[in-house]
């Protein structure tokens, strides 16, 4: 039996025409030929993600019934529908024993992607975050979301102004298809003290020695019961060479010296103290 297919791409949607003239018909003459034709055509899913593909199976000519891998249909026509991305094996035949057979390809369509330029917070506590999408979506909408951060307009493709925090967006395009993104702006870490000389600042102090061990092998612990606050260590010079929340104090890898460590807690007490590395 001798089977001719076509292949006709148009606008996305593949049509297949698989023809034969060699059908023996179901007629006292089994010299009689009669020609069968089957249209197939594709449709692909929407989105990258999807399985809503079809095949749409259409015969004219030859007897009926009519079978498609081996199952007999009820007129003309068979749709294959909800399909996913992959290859699909398609025998076809008529009453008249026709037999063809065909592989019919789905593909899915690319999906959405996504490139961001992304400015981070200055200053701490600052609002001049931004964040620039660029996308492949066709006519996207967009839907942004937060949960710790501020100053978002929730249905623009690009932000500004933006503080610290975590953004999301969801991607919808003018199929449906969505895609979803997430952002962490970023900040600088809090000042410890605004410009002001360390030694004004804490002059008012007067607590019983924190730090431990002292003299120290180079690390630093602090004996108190807050553990919220910043801590600030200079060298002889005056130059500051270690700066930390107090709950990340430890080992600090420091050269035998003197130091000077100023705590400041987030109540607002403080404490300088020497320390002594050897």
């Amino acid at each position: 039996m001798k089977t001719k297919n076509f292949f006709l791409s148009l606008f996305g949607s593949l049509a297949v025409i698989v023809s034969s003239n060699t059908s023996k018909a179901q007629v006292p003459d089994s010299t009689t030929k009669v020609p069968v034709v089957v249209s197939i055509e594709v449709e692909n899913p929407l989105c990258s993600y999807s399985s809503d593909g079809f095949i749409k199976i259409n015969f004219s000519g030859g007897f009926m019934p009519y079978k498609v891998n081996g199952v007999e249909i009820a007129g003309n026509e068979h749709i294959m529908s909800d399909l996913a991305a992959g290859e699909y094996s398609l025998t076809l035949q008529d009453a008249g024993l026709y037999n063809g057979l065909t592989i019919v390809t789905i593909v899915n369509p690319q999906p959405i992607q996504v490139s961001s330029f992304i400015n981070h917070v200055s200053t701490f506590g600052g609002q001049d975050a931004a964040i620039d999408l660029n996308t492949t979506a066709t006519n996207p909408t967009f839907l942004w979301s937060t949960t710790d951060g501020d100053n978002l307009n929730i249905y623009s493709e690009d932000q500004t102004g933006l503080t610290a925090g975590i953004y999301n967006v969801q991607i919808t395009d003018e199929n449906g298809c969505v895609t979803y993104k997430k952002y962490k702006i970023t900040q600088p870490g809090k000042p410890l003290v605004n410009n002001l000389n360390l030694s004004t600042a804490f002059a008012q102090t007067s607590q019983a020695p924190l730090i431990y061990p002292n003299p120290s092998n180079g690390s630093v612990n602090i004996l108190s019961d807050n553990k919220e606050g910043l801590v600030i260590i200079t060298n002889e010079m005056g130059l500051v060479i270690a700066q930390k929340e107090i709950n990340e104090i430890g080992y600090l890898n420091l050269k035998p010296g003197n130091y000077t460590v100023y705590i400041a807690f987030d109540n607002g007490n403080s404490s300088t103290e020497t320390l002594i590395v050897r």
